[in-house]
């Protein structure tokens, strides 16, 4: 009798553990997706004279970003 109630109990445990782990992955896989970054440029190259000069780029991202 006594490893009756030790299966049961067993069983039981088992049975929790699973379900407890089921939630826990359906709880943590329904998380909002972040947009993926990008960075745009409005021209691809800059060209400049050998005496030098000054050009103005337009640069827009949905980040953060720095300039070094």
């Amino acid at each position: 009798m006594k490893t009756n109630i030790l299966r049961i109990l067993r069983l039981f445990v088992v049975g929790f553990l699973k379900s407890l782990l089921l939630l826990l992955f359906i709880f943590t896989s329904c998380t909002e997706k972040e947009a993926p970054l990008y960075v745009n440029l409005d021209a691809n190259t800059l060209t400049f004279e050998y005496e030098g000069g000054s050009q103005t780029i337009t640069l827009s991202s949905n980040g953060g970003w720095t300039v070094s």
